[in-house]
């Protein structure tokens, strides 16, 4: 049974690790993207709508 345990959360982790590069990449492609564009892309802190050109992130 522990070894079973240990299995599903080594493979956990490994679909977390996947994912959180899937979504940096996918940040940086619309980064990029916006960037070409000279667009702003928007965010939310502390309850606040900010607008963020998008060639001032640095990815």
């Amino acid at each position: 049974m522990e070894q079973n345990k240990e299995s599903i959360s080594k493979r956990q982790s490994l679909i977390n690790k996947r994912v959180s590069k899937g979504l940096k990449l996918a940040f940086k492609r619309l980064v990029k993207e916006k960037s070409l564009k000279d667009e702003k892309l928007v965010f939310e802190k502390n309850g606040k709508i900010k607008f963020v050109k998008a060639r001032k992130i640095k990815v």
